[in-house]
């Protein structure tokens, strides 16, 4: 989601149309989206469970290549029945990606009982 480690300020956004608006824009079509305090999760999880494992959030962009979004993709483009099909695949992938952009708009947050045991997958070691 959108967000940072440190309280938002005034982050209240309609979204439409994969386009920024003003929140009250078209109401009921547009969504809307906050940033995220993602300390404050971390926080809040931690002292319900202090043995809780909170890597550092990442970037999209990280968080979906350590995921194997290539190899996926590369599934996806081999299987894609046309030029078309397999353009479109790769424009999503694309834009999923893209800094400035989604890729590091968006980040990406884990939370996890140690019992998972070693790294939590995308966030590297924890």
């Amino acid at each position: 989601d959108y967000g940072s480690d440190a309280p938002p300020s005034d982050s209240l956004r309609g979204i439409r149309g994969h386009r920024f608006v003003h929140p009250l824009h078209a109401p009921g079509e547009a969504d809307l989206s906050v940033d995220v305090d993602f300390r404050a999760v971390r926080a809040a999880a931690t002292a319900t469970d202090a043995a809780l494992i909170c890597p550092p959030m990442v970037e999209q962009r990280h968080f979906l290549a350590a995921m194997g979004l290539e190899a996926r993709v590369n599934a996806l483009l081999r299987a894609a029945p046309s030029d078309e099909v397999r353009q479109a695949l790769f424009d999503g992938a694309t834009r999923l990606v893209e800094s400035p952009g989604m890729g590091s708009a968006y980040k990406a947050l884990a939370i996890a009982h140690p019992s998972m045991g070693g790294g939590i997958p995308g966030f590297g070691t924890a």
